[in-house]
């Protein structure tokens, strides 16, 4: 018979090893989603579509000016943006 104890432990290893195969699927699928754009963007180059890079400098300008009026207006969005910026 099977105690308690060692019961429990089996269950935690196989919710364990459940976790780990979602996140190498997880893991997976965002490199699948990555190398099929690289594939698209070059597909499209060579197609003779012209790539131009966004200057990103304007639209986070208006995205801090956004940010900061949100933030500034309430102090539990300011702590989540704060949080967020960390990671």
């Amino acid at each position: 018979m099977v105690n308690k104890s060692t019961a429990a432990l089996e269950a935690i290893e196989a919710d364990y090893d459940a976790y780990l195969s979602a996140a190498e699927a997880e893991k997976a699928g965002y490199q699948t989603a990555i190398d099929a754009e690289a594939s698209n963007l070059a597909k499209a180059k060579v197609d003779g579509a012209k790539v131009v890079n966004a200057d990103l400098k304007s639209f986070q300008a208006v995205g801090a000016k956004v940010r900061d009026q949100y933030t500034a207006k309430n102090p539990l969005i300011k702590a989540f943006y704060d949080q967020a910026k960390g990671l």
